[in-house]
């Protein structure tokens, strides 16, 4: 495979290691684009060939899924693959591929439907719409995503640091330490393009299509196998955009890669074909008579694959309209219709599928759409485009940001002209921007009023409608400006601003009765702001659920750096290990009372605190699981991401049984561990019959596939019955001076009359 010099490489590391790439103090990775920062933006490029209307959007939690809820799009690619950001996020950059009918763009046009029969072109095949709809990643400070940076990626999410990953890829498309490969190069065109990346890049599309289960686990092994299949391709072979062999992985459960290798000509459709038949379809008008016509599509779909020729299904909307189509003799045929009824937009979608050398069918298709237009007796209005281009000069210098209060209005009584008649109703909608609305108020004054929840890059849009006197309707939209970040004072403190949820356990329940209080777990709030804190009014309710902070706590000022209240406590970020690992956004808070230093998870979605004391006992598995930092065995204050699990059951009639297990994946954890940061553990509830509610649990350490992990259990024994719906919590206390590096275990679990303990 070709591969970058040495001095190239290192000249691209360089320029990437000294802020040249478009983040040079983000972490998420490596590699530089071959884009130079535009003008007012970031060019980012997406490619095995240039993707067409392929969407961009920031995958937070890099599960290489579009979560169109959480994750925002941040435009549509152009045909030369591009998409410009005023400002590139954080996290890691993706691309999602869409194909007509598809499950994704079903979703997309759902939620963006001003991208209506929207779908991506690899202008490698510029006439038809791409066969897969799949996910590419890139690093964040790369500016480029194909299949080749997706590979980079996949190993940072299989554990690797950015540069172990980049050596691992590097290796598996035939690179060395002395000649690597340029992995973040443009290698479809210009000074780095590259047939043999390039190649590889298209087999790993098709392939990673192919092999939904198992390839982002076997990704550097389908690479090299990819590698190996370039490097014995002659030129004309892998200058050959329709030659694409598909690797299928035999066993996808294993954990090696089994590669039978499908020799494909990809399925394609003619352009010329194409052209010449869009010329031949009709033009249309509502209550004319339409006599038919047949188009000849014989040879739109190529594949050398298919000697006998491809015939294609069709798929229509043109129910209504009289005319109805169907293919014939590889003939497109519309059938007459006196008269032709239902003006609007119609589309013919033609698809066929693709077969490999052997004849065998493939799950991979290709599609083209025609369009056909009805149009109407009575014109609808038509935008007047200089009136367009004045108004959206004037949103373009609209000031939005983030927690701010917006209102302007814009006037569009000139903006659409009716020939046959006159415009009468004026309404706006589809406002892309949460927090911003546009009231339904029929008059050309149209108003945008709201206040944004967060920033948006430029480009987010709102749509102008109108209606004639006839009621043929007609719309246009705008794009945005870009919605800036919220202002945040410089000394504003990152606890400051916001309510955060934290388990606490304790005795009183703040009815003011101290005969029926123990120790239980609860849910707390908190708040800090302007100086004041607010927190919990606690009551029952709080033992399964976290309620907003209303009680005055007192008040607080900023020194050094904590939070430090009129009671001299403080609360401080403890940032030696990620707390985002434990639930999304969360933080480690040090609290410290009376010289004493106390560690605390601070969540910023309550659900992910209120999960912890709604444990249900018949759940499945991983419902009573939950992700805790657990000490290393050997190493003194070394930190682990690992797991606490619980189980509450009754093994036989009147026989209840609770325990909570630790482990560490891969590696040992025992009771000595445990009981070196933790002093008890304790069992409690309402109706245990035990004095003060509650029972103590004992560690054994257990072993399992060689492996050790604690596992605290708690005598029940003298429980005959526990009573269906009941709340019981797990603590576990940690011991003199270990608060600041163990959290008190606290979870509770209710009682459904059924356990489970697999």
């Amino acid at each position: 495979m070709k591969k970058v010099s040495l001095l190239a490489a290192s000249v691209a590391f360089a320029l990437v290691g000294c802020g040249g790439g478009s983040d040079s103090n983000n972490d998420n990775g490596n590699g530089g684009g071959t884009n130079p920062p535009a003008p007012g933006g970031v060019v980012i490029t997406g490619f095995d060939g240039y993707f067409k209307n392929a969407a961009v959007f920031v995958d937070q939690d890099n599960d290489g899924v579009w979560d169109m809820a959480s994750e925002q799009l941040l435009g549509m690619t152009n045909e030369k693959g591009q998409v410009t950001l005023t400002e590139k996020p954080s996290g890691i950059i993706a691309l999602q591929t869409l194909t007509p009918g598809g499950k994704i763009q079903s979703a997309f046009i759902n939620k963006y439907p001003q991208h209506a029969g929207t779908y991506t072109v690899d202008m490698d095949h510029a006439g038809q719409a791409m066969a897969h709809e799949v996910v590419f990643r890139a690093p964040n400070s790369s500016d480029v995503i194909s299949p080749i940076t997706d590979l980079v990626t996949l190993e940072m999410k299989n554990g690797k640091t950015a540069e172990e990953a980049e050596a691992a890829v590097n290796l598996a498309l035939g690179g060395t330490e002395e000649d690597p490969i340029d992995l973040y190069s443009d290698f479809v065109t210009g000074t780095d393009a590259n047939p043999e990346l390039h190649k590889t890049a298209q087999i790993l599309t098709e392939s990673k299509a192919a092999n939904p289960e198992s390839y982002d686990k076997k990704a550097t092994e389908f690479a090299k196998e990819a590698d190996t299949l370039v490097d014995n391709m002659t030129d004309e072979a892998i200058k050959d955009v329709n030659n694409k062999p598909v690797i299928e992985d035999t066993t996808p459960d294993a954990d090696n890669l089994a590669p039978e290798v499908i020799t494909n000509s990809k399925l394609i459709v003619d352009a010329t074909v194409k052209e010449a038949a869009v010329k031949a379809l009709p033009t249309l008008k509502e209550d004319d008579n339409f006599s038919g016509v047949e188009i000849v599509i014989a040879d739109l779909f190529v594949d050398a694959d298919q000697e006998a020729g491809v015939t294609p299904s069709l798929k229509s909307n043109l129910e209504g309209t009289g005319i109805t189509a169907s293919i014939n003799g590889g003939k497109l045929v519309l059938t007459p219709a006196n008269p032709v009824k239902k003006p609007g937009n119609y589309t013919l979608t033609l698809t066929a599928s693709d077969y490999d050398s052997k004849g065998d069918k493939l799950e991979t298709t290709a599609s083209t759409e025609f369009n056909i237009t009805i149009e109407a007796l009575n014109k609808a209005p038509v935008v007047v485009e200089a009136e367009k281009a004045k108004l959206q000069a004037e949103i373009s210098k609209w000031d939005l940001r983030a927690g701010e209060p917006f209102n302007r209005s814009i006037n569009v009584s000139a903006l659409f002209e009716d020939k046959d008649g006159s415009v009468v109703t004026y309404w706006g909608t589809e406002i892309t921007v949460d927090g911003l609305s546009i009231p339904d108020v029929d008059q050309p004054e149209q108003t945008i009023e709201g206040t944004p929840t967060k920033a948006y890059a430029a480009g987010e849009t709102f749509h102008i409608v109108v209606a004639d006197d006839q009621g043929a309707t007609a719309h246009t939209s705008f794009t945005l400006p870009e919605v800036k970040e919220a202002y945040v004072p410089e000394d504003k403190h990152p606890l400051e601003g916001k309510t955060w949820y934290y388990l606490e356990n304790g005795s009183s329940d703040g009815d003011g009765n101290h005969l029926n209080d123990y120790d239980r777990v609860w849910c707390e709030s908190i708040k800090f702001e302007n100086g004041q804190i607010l927190g919990t009014d606690r009551t029952l309710a709080n033992r399964t659920t976290c309620t907003e902070p209303t009680a005055n706590w007192g008040t607080y000022q900023i020194i050094d750096g904590k939070i430090v209240t009129n009671e001299d406590m403080s609360y401080a970020l403890d940032t030696t290990l990620d707390a985002s690992k434990i639930a999304a956004n969360a933080q480690f808070i040090m609290f410290n009372e009376e010289g004493m230093d106390y560690l605390y998870t601070y969540f910023s979605n309550k659900t992910d605190a209120e999960a912890r004391i709604n444990v249900q006992s018949n759940a499945i598995a991983d419902e009573r699981a939950f992700p805790m930092y657990l000490p290393d065995a050997n190493e003194d204050l070394v930190w682990h991401l690992g797991m606490a699990s619980m189980a509450l059951t009754e093994e036989n009639p009147g026989e209840f049984n609770a325990y909570i297990n630790f482990d560490l994946e891969g590696q040992n954890f025992s009771c000595e561990n445990l009981n070196s940061f933790y002093q008890s553990f304790m069992f409690t509830g309402d109706d245990l019959g035990m004095y003060g509610h509650q029972t103590g649990g004992s560690c054994q350490t257990q072993v399992e596939n060689d492996i050790q992990f604690a596992t605290v259990s708690f005598n029940l024994s003298s429980v005959s019955n526990l009573e269906k719906g009941k709340v019981y919590s797990i603590i576990g206390s940690t011991a003199d001076g270990k608060g600041k590096y163990m959290e008190n275990v606290r979870f509770s679990v209710e009682w459904t009359g059924k356990g489970d303990n697999e």
